[in-house]
């Protein structure tokens, strides 16, 4: 059976494709957040003495046999975010998870990966953060360096990254996508995985318009941040207030349909060493596989000592 492995990573309609995609495939057998918890829980949070391969395939083998509706699905997939390594942890873990992965299906896997444009994807995790507890300010949340709160320039350097899988994996087994091209056009963006899952066939009707993880509007994330230092959240969870209090909030906020979104221009567009580094990661990307186009669709990416970003 052969085991598609969906990481992330943050921010790049995970969400839509664990809703309105991935569930529909047939003849594939979707493993979604909640049914995958026991397999991801010990993949992300076993300790490396205790860590075995063994286990997590026999974890992941009790899934399928659980969930499992026939014997007809001839491919599992697997869909978390989380496992690309947690974005304010400072992605310690997001070597860890993918050698973790790697020995517990060993050939038997093929990878999907969707990247962002760093400047926009620094904005909207941001507003994530936020969203589910965060207190600090936008140039807090880039600059405390401490736990629980370490936003580090090498979760956005993807270049690395995607070579060491690629040296994992076979050339027809990595699919590297882009955010931007789903924004484009969601339907071409999603065939191409069908086509990259060996599923062309088996095309159906998707809600493509529809929306699934709304941003809560920036003139109101100071509202957010104040009721996040008076109730429990999944970032604060002791504290007095009940968490009811945190989902009513969030619920109302990002309901509003007016107001600015955080865009393009934050505080880093003066950050010239941020961007120096990510716009040499992302040309090193560029030519490691060139047909992701990343210098035309926008991504910073440093030419002869002048950079260049959205």
């Amino acid at each position: 059976m052969e085991v598609i492995l969906h990481l992330g990573i943050h921010k790049t309609a995970s969400t839509f494709l664990q809703k309105e995609v991935f569930p529909h495939i047939k003849n594939s057998l979707f493993l979604n957040r909640e049914k995958s918890k026991p397999f991801k829980d010990y993949i992300l949070y076993t300790d490396d003495f205790l860590f075995s391969a063994d286990t997590a395939i026999g974890l992941f083998k009790q899934l399928i046999e659980d969930h499992a509706e026939s014997d007809s699905s001839s491919q599992v997939i697997i869909s978390d975010e989380e496992y690309y390594g947690n974005p304010f942890w400072g992605s310690i873990d997001r070597k860890r998870n993918i050698d973790r992965l790697l020995q517990t299906f060993d050939k038997n896997i093929k990878v999907l990966l969707v990247l962002r444009n760093q400047v926009g994807l620094f904005s909207s995790l941001y507003n994530q953060y936020v969203k589910t507890g965060g207190t600090a300010t936008l140039h807090q949340f880039y600059t405390y360096k401490k736990y629980p709160l370490i936003v580090s320039e090498d979760y956005f350097m993807f270049d690395r990254y995607i070579k060491y899988i690629s040296s994992r994996v076979s050339p027809a087994a990595l699919n590297v996508c882009l955010y931007e091209d789903f924004l484009a056009n969601r339907e071409v963006f999603i065939r191409a995985i069908f086509r990259f899952l060996g599923r062309e066939d088996v095309w159906i009707e998707l809600r493509l318009e529809k929306t699934t993880n709304s941003s809560i509007p920036a003139n109101f994330l100071p509202l957010m941040r104040f009721f996040n230092m008076l109730t429990r959240s999944p970032k604060e969870p002791f504290l007095l207030v009940s968490i009811r209090a945190h989902k009513i909030a969030r619920k109302l906020l990002t309901a509003v349909r007016f107001g600015r979104t955080l865009g393009k221009k934050t505080h880093l567009d003066g950050n010239q060493s941020f961007f120096r580094e990510i716009g040499a990661s992302n040309e090193e990307l560029d030519k490691f596989m060139p047909s992701l186009d990343l210098e035309l669709k926008g991504y910073p990416v440093l030419k002869v000592d002048k950079l260049r970003h959205d």
